[in-house]
């Protein structure tokens, strides 16, 4: 799964059924009442992981690889990976989304990393 931003443009790729879909500026255009929580971690702060609360449920309108309209309604792990791929375009670790005593842990301990020249 990458993300690319170029001016003006966001772009997730991300490999469904063994072929790679490229959504371009996406927009999630609805999203279920119903959340769900599961574990997350990213490739951005590795060795970090938290539950993290989103829709069950995603409409993603985006522009195709062709630069042609589409949409795609996702449930599961796909809904997930694609919220959370959509957050990287945002500027948004899934670190941002906690609060609390469960942030700060993860914070203190990237702190620790830092200062050990282990991160």
């Amino acid at each position: 799964i990458r993300d690319v931003a170029v001016t003006g443009v966001q772009t997730c790729a991300l490999p469904i059924s063994r072929t790679t879909r490229y959504l371009v500026n996406p927009e999630i255009v609805w999203s279920s009442e119903r959340v769900v929580f599961c574990e997350e971690g990213c490739l951005s702060l590795p060795d970090q992981f938290a539950e993290i609360e989103r829709p069950a449920d995603i409409k993603v309108k985006y522009l195709d690889y062709h630069g042609q309209p589409q949409t795609l309604e996702a449930a599961g792990m796909l809904s997930r990976c694609i919220q959370h791929e959509m957050d990287h375009l945002d500027g948004t670790l899934f670190v941002d989304r906690l609060r609390g005593l469960q942030k700060d842990l993860i914070v203190r301990k990237i702190r620790k990393l830092t200062r050990a020249g282990k991160w």
